[in-house]
């Protein structure tokens, strides 16, 4: 069975000098990318079976516009332990999801989205900026059976418009 990851970062947060992160909102830019997000899953027909995200604010308002332009209500799991993940976290988060589950989509902050892109697929040396969307292929592996380098880098997409492959 194929199973497909969408890895994607946040969309772009306002700057503050507030000392709390964790609330920032997404910019008016932000808003627009998400939005842009979610067009762009919508018409790849990408289908999505379980939605998993950092319960932060920007990363909360990112999803809910995804979700809003795949009329997804369900699904959704919001998770304190993807807001300033490590990779090791996030290796193990994406063990933990369910078999069941072909194609899912995790929404979560630098470094870890990047790290976690790194890791997953030999040779991608990239950097994951806000909004930014990579699609990764496993072949006839459990989610709890993914290692280093045993994911197949699809594509990548960057909402400034362009797609980078």
């Amino acid at each position: 069975m194929i199973r497909t990851l969408l890895l994607a970062r946040h969309a772009s947060a306002s700057t503050t000098h507030l000392k709390d992160d964790f609330n920032r909102k997404l910019s008016d830019l932000g808003l627009r990318q998400s939005d842009g997000m979610g067009a762009w899953l919508l018409q790849n027909n990408v289908p999505l079976e379980g939605i998993f995200a950092s319960n932060s604010h920007r990363t909360k308002s990112t999803t809910q516009n995804i979700c809003t332009s795949l009329n997804i209500k369900d699904g959704i799991h919001y998770d304190p332990g993807y807001y300033q993940a490590s990779l090791r976290v996030m290796v193990e988060k994406l063990c933990q999801i369910s078999n069941n589950l072909k194609n899912v989509l995790i929404v979560a902050h630098n470094p870890g989205v990047t790290q976690l892109l790194h890791f997953l697929c030999r040779d991608q040396a990239t950097h994951l900026d806000p909004a930014d969307i990579v699609q990764i292929k496993f072949n006839e592996k459990g989610w709890n059976e993914i290692t280093q380098h045993t994911g197949i880098f699809v594509r990548r997409q960057s909402f400034d418009g362009l797609e980078v492959m």
